[in-house]
């Protein structure tokens, strides 16, 4: 029974040899083949989106002023700190010049009163010394009460001016210090007429660029954007 088993186990294995071998000689359908490796997945999915920079920043004029030169153009990458926009305000420059005159006469004003709060000190002790003399002369009998009483009010004269000189002093001081203060805020009112990049960017739109068209040098308004741009690389 065993080699009845064996006996057709042997004739199936022969018979299936023989048909492959059949099928291969008579043009069997072909099987393609791959080798198995291992890797990486790739799946495209195609989206309509729109693309936004992760910071961007627009830049306001801050005063009225006309744009005289944009030394960049749209697209254009620019660093920290380029100059982007050039303005000019004729008013700005006006008042700058007569803050500046204002200045040096209020400084020679203070230098005259300190020189003037000197000398009446100088004028105060000297009555004060004289006014002793004449106190003791007076004391001994030398001096007459006429000759001590105009040395007190000599004395008397003398420390009032120095008061008001005191007082002029203070006054031409504070004048000075409003007058450099002033000259401060609008220092930092010129500045603002460069317009330069906070960071390295691409520049998006430059608005200032049409206010030039032309050769015309337009005005802008504290409000209207001179230019927009975005960070670099983002």
């Amino acid at each position: 029974m065993r080699k009845n088993r064996k006996l057709y186990l042997g004739t199936g294995l022969l018979v299936a040899v023989l048909a492959a071998v059949l099928v291969h000689a008579g043009g069997g359908t072909a099987v393609e083949t791959v080798t198995v490796r291992r890797g990486a997945i790739t799946s495209t999915v195609e989206e309509t989106g729109y693309v936004q920079p992760a910071e961007d920043c627009t830049l306001y004029a801050t005063q009225a002023a006309r744009v005289v030169r944009v030394p960049v153009e749209a697209g254009q990458p620019v660093q920290k700190g380029q100059l982007l926009v050039e303005l000019e305000n004729p008013d700005l420059a006006v008042q700058v010049a007569e803050a500046r005159s204002r200045l040096s006469q209020a400084e020679a004003a203070l230098a005259g009163a300190r020189a003037a709060l000197e000398s009446g000190r100088l004028a105060l002790a000297e009555a004060e010394k004289d006014l002793e003399r004449v106190r003791k002369l007076w004391q001994a009998g030398a001096a007459t009460r006429a000759e001590y009483e105009r040395a007190q009010l000599e004395v008397q004269t003398r420390r009032q001016s120095v008061n008001e000189q005191e007082a002029l002093l203070a006054g031409t001081r504070d004048q000075v210090n409003s007058l450099q203060s002033l000259l401060r805020q609008l220092a930092a009112k010129e500045r603002q007429l460069a317009v330069t990049s906070p960071f390295a960017g691409v520049v998006i739109d430059l608005p200032a660029r049409r206010m030039q068209a032309g050769g015309h040098q337009r005005t802008t308004t504290p409000g209207p954007f001179l230019f927009s741009r975005c960070r670099r690389g983002k």
